[in-house]
């Protein structure tokens, strides 16, 4: 009975820490988000890259967060595993993005 007060409440403790970005996190996110897709227009691909990592640190929810790094690793940086992860990051938080399967499979070409 004791074990199972205590798993009760480790999962409620575990439960209660886990939390989604609040609504200023995921503005903040946009920002460097957008901030992420300016620098890489201008061809500034290294700080493109550290935008889009402060935008999956305030929102790890954003499945085009990871679409972007994706690309970015892909196509700037060619580290091809790490855009497959990104983008099979994307696919986790929403299977029917259409067009990560398409980059997806744009690596797997390459």
């Amino acid at each position: 009975m004791m074990t199972r007060a205590l798993l009760t409440a480790v999962l409620l403790l575990a439960s209660a820490c886990a939390h989604g970005p609040s609504e200023k996190e995921e503005r903040s996110a946009r920002i460097h988000f957008d901030l992420a897709l300016e620098r890489q227009k201008a061809g500034d691909a290294k700080e493109a890259y550290q935008q889009i990592e402060k935008a999956i640190a305030l929102d790890p929810t954003f499945a085009p967060n990871f679409n972007v790094k994706g690309l970015m690793l892909h196509l700037s940086f060619t580290r091809y595993d790490e855009a497959i992860a990104a983008y099979q990051q994307a696919l986790k938080l929403d299977p029917k993005y259409s067009e990560v399967h398409t980059n997806l499979g744009n690596v797997y070409l390459d």
